[in-house]
């Protein structure tokens, strides 16, 4: 035995396949098919009980002993539906779908026998012409034939009869409401449904271009009026120039049909619309973790007291890996500002030990500010390309943009004192309503910044842990995958790119560091590095929340010359100090000694190698700055000696103009002979 259950927007039947013959659940003709429990009580007891299946407390019977009082009862499932009942047990299974495919067959059919309804239209219209008969005709076959399917709700009616749109049909849609509103209206009226309201052609007014021109303006505006406030418009002025009103299906084809319907539709739903006709080409995902982060900011729409007491919002930026979906990084503060970018992309880093591949960023205005710049040029310098979204192209940074609108629909939303996407939010959904600002503004849902912290941390590890993507979760999916296209970090580049950087010019063993308006004193006792970089530039980096150590780098590259320990201060009045400033003391005595003897060291070493050249082992040679050494010269050899003078010279040599080692020398005669050598006016 074989039994299932066909279910159709919210109405089940049960059929079933017992020694090849098809029965029906005899209750569920009055639950689901509305058949007076009276008729089918008179049918049982008319009927044979050993024709009628009991099975625990259901009765079933035979599709092909229903009575024809129950079969031609309004409700019941048509012949084609029954068929597609038997069709399902068939041995193999139907859905929804196909259910359709079955009832989008039986309207082939029907369309290709319309025209046994083209007499009927005819005498209701003869002024009908024989187009407009077929149209007519094909219309109201596919009508008259969705008006028998009782398994079908309005809504499935009106896909069905839109999938022959391109057919010959006088009443063409695509507004779900304007066709159930034609299906209730035909449901009332039969054919007369598919006629021009019974005014013939020759009695339908004319549009002017005056009137065209007021109708296609009222619809391009703005305002987005409806087609009847727009009949007003259009019939109050004509009425102003003496003519008589005009209908709405008139105005409906002037629009449908005049030749600047795109652009009007544009001007009317304006952004919107433009969005829909720009298409966004698909393009292949990243295929890892890393291959590229998107960050943006948005505004929190809680309200929050800060510490002065003014009440206003939080702004967020996010950092999400578009791989795994996952917020790898988030940052809370009163204005948006670049120091948020920068702090995301510092926690991703620490937490994950990493650079991305790529960086995509917003069009922020703060992020043309020379510390985010410096911050990016040292991504750059490691290979991480950081970018901006294109312009015009709101799509390259579309899964940052969807993530704000999951977040906010499906966790902040159950949230007391959200307020929703905001006024100006193209969702209708997403606006705040009456009831939702006055809850926001209760003192219990106004939170301070550490609660809006919290709340919104637990929601984005909710969002991490449970959001379905690709059969997993986002945390899943960034912890199993691995990372190809990234830029690992070793200490150096961890360093270079997550702590703070100063030069500093090495004037002595002591550097000085400000952080958060405390300074820290750091004491080189490298005697080695104070003699290669003393009087130089050099790159000193610390990490601002654990400053015990800095790191002194090679201004011209990458190379890490020296790590400096925090120099603790101790107390300087013995009364106050304890056995570790006593210690501290004696130590950085005795390091003072060692460093300063061996500095003296290294000068005893540079005196010994350079002594000085003996005058006897110059080279005299005639110096070619004439200028310079015969202002020398001139001071010199210019003088006259008088009595007066200290030095008494008791001989005056003649000046040699050659040098014999042979004769001994005074002081003066060397002197003289230095300025004469090799001819008056020749210079050493």
């Amino acid at each position: 035995m074989k039994k299932k259950i066909l279910s159709i927007n919210g109405r089940v039947a049960g059929i079933m396949l017992y020694t090849d013959i098809y029965y029906l659940k005899i209750e569920d003709l009055t639950t689901y098919f509305s058949i007076p429990y009276s008729i089918i009580k008179d049918f049982i007891c008319e009927k044979n009980k050993s024709n009628i299946l009991n099975i625990g407390r259901s009765n079933w019977i035979s599709l092909d002993e229903i009575p024809v009082s129950i079969k031609e009862y309004n409700s019941f499932p048509t012949k084609y539906e029954i068929e597609a009942l038997r069709t399902i047990l068939s041995g193999k299974d139907i859905d929804k779908q196909g259910f359709f495919k079955l009832i989008k067959e039986q309207l082939n059919i029907e369309l290709k026998r319309s025209n046994q309804y083209n007499l009927m239209v005819l005498r209701c219209d003869l002024q009908t012409n024989e187009n407009q008969i077929r149209s007519i005709s094909r219309s109201y076959a596919l009508f008259n034939f969705l008006k028998t399917c009782k398994l079908m709700n309005g809504v499935d009616k009106f896909l069905l009869y839109n999938q022959f749109k391109n057919e010959d049909l006088i009443y063409k849609t695509n507004s779900k409401v304007a066709f159930l509103r034609k299906y209730r209206e035909f449901l009332k009226n039969d054919i007369k449904a598919f006629l021009h309201k019974n005014i013939q052609n020759h009695n339908a007014q004319k549009i002017t271009p005056k009137d065209e021109k007021v109708i296609m303006k009222k619809y391009g505006d703005g305002v987005k009026y409806s087609m009847s406030e727009i009949l007003k418009f259009v019939n109050t002025d004509r009425i102003i120039r003496g003519k008589t009103k005009i209908s709405a299906a008139a105005v409906r084809r002037t629009i449908l049909n005049h030749k600047s319907l795109v652009a009007a539709k544009l001007a009317r739903y304006g952004h919107v619309a433009l969005e829909k006709v720009i298409g966004h080409a698909s393009r292949i995902q990243p295929m890892s973790i890393g291959e590229q982060y998107q960050l943006d900011g948005t505004r929190l729409n809680f309200l929050f007291c800060n510490e002065n007491g003014d009440i206003g919002f939080l702004y967020a930026v996010v950092a999400l890996d578009v791989y795994s979906k996952k917020i790898v990084a988030f940052s809370l503060n009163e204005k948006e500002s670049f120091t948020q970018y920068i702090s995301c992309l510092k926690t991703s880093i620490k937490k994950d030990n990493f650079i991305p591949y790529e960086i995509l960023t917003d069009n922020f205005s703060g992020l043309s500010n020379d510390q985010f710049l410096d911050f990016e040029n040292r991504l750059s310098f490691l290979g991480c390309t950081v970018r901006k979204h294109l312009p015009g192209q709101p799509m390259d940074k579309g899964h940052i943009e969807n993530w704000f609108h999951i977040i906010g629909k499906k966790y902040l939303k159950r949230i007391p004192g959200y307020l929703g996407d905001g006024l100006l939010s193209g969702d209708k959904d997403g606006k705040p309503t009456q009831e939702m600002i006055q809850e926001a503004r209760k003192r219990k849902n106004i939170r301070t910044r550490a609660e809006v912290y919290t709340m919104f941390e637990n929601e984005i590890i909710n969002f991490n842990s449970t959001y379905v993507y690709k059969n997993s979760t986002p945390n899943n999916l960034f912890n199993d995958s691995k990372a190809v296209h990234v830029i690992s970090l070793d200490s150096d580049g961890f360093r270079y790119m997550l702590f703070n950087s100063t030069k500093r010019f090495i004037n002595n063993q002591l550097i000085k560091i400000e952080i958060n308006r405390k300074r820290y004193e750091y004491l080189i006792w490298d005697d080695q590095f104070l003699l290669n970089y003393l009087y130089k530039e050099v790159i000193v980096r610390y990490d601002p929340d654990n400053p015990q150590i800095v790191y002194i780098y090679n201004k011209d590259n990458f190379t890490l010359l020296l790590e400096v320990d925090v120099h603790l201060p101790y107390h300087l009045a013995k009364c106050n100090q304890t056995k570790r400033d006593e210690l501290a003391i004696f130590q950085i005595a005795n390091k003072r000694k060692e460093l300063k003897s061996k500095l003296k060291a290294a000068k005893n070493d540079f005196i010994m190698n350079y002594e000085d050249i003996p005058l006897n082992g110059l080279i005299y040679t005639q110096d070619s700055k004439n200028v310079i050494h015969s202002a020398e010269e001139k001071l010199i050899l210019s003088r006259t000696l008088t009595k007066n003078d200290k030095i008494k010279r008791r001989k005056v040599y003649p000046i040699l103009t050659q040098y014999d080692p042979s004769v001994g020398e005074d002081s003066f005669q060397l002197l003289d002979r230095y300025a004469n050598i090799k001819g008056r006016g020749g210079l050493l």
